[in-house]
């Protein structure tokens, strides 16, 4: 139950906004099993438009922005993990732009 860090990146090849992520991520075991759930809450920045973007993009308003994140996963081994993940990125109405960010992925960890 104790919050763990956790460091992070979100790349898009295509073009599209990218974001590098911070924050604290709690983990939970369930039951006897290799399989967990997570959630996590801290900050994000990227590298899209603030205001006035092209078709097809977001006006995401601050460079910095809050960051949740979910996901259900399984142990693979004793060094590694894979995670269907879930992840948000807002300023929260902070800023006069807010459209947000959201991402499904997978992701795959190895502890060192």
């Amino acid at each position: 139950g104790s919050p763990r860090p956790l460091v992070g990146a979100t790349l898009n090849f295509s073009g599209k906004e990218s974001l590098v992520y911070a924050g604290l991520n709690w983990h939970w075991q369930v039951f006897e099993t290799p399989l967990y759930l997570e959630g996590t809450f801290g900050a994000a920045a990227h590298n899209g438009y603030l205001d006035n973007a092209p078709a097809g993009f977001r006006n995401l308003g601050c460079r910095g922005n809050f960051y949740e994140g979910f996901g259900i996963g399984a142990n693979l081994g004793e060094n590694v993990t894979a995670t269907l993940t879930y992840e948000h990125t807002s300023n929260a109405g902070l800023c006069g732009r807010n459209q947000g960010l959201s991402n499904f992925g997978l992701r795959i960890g190895w502890t060192f």
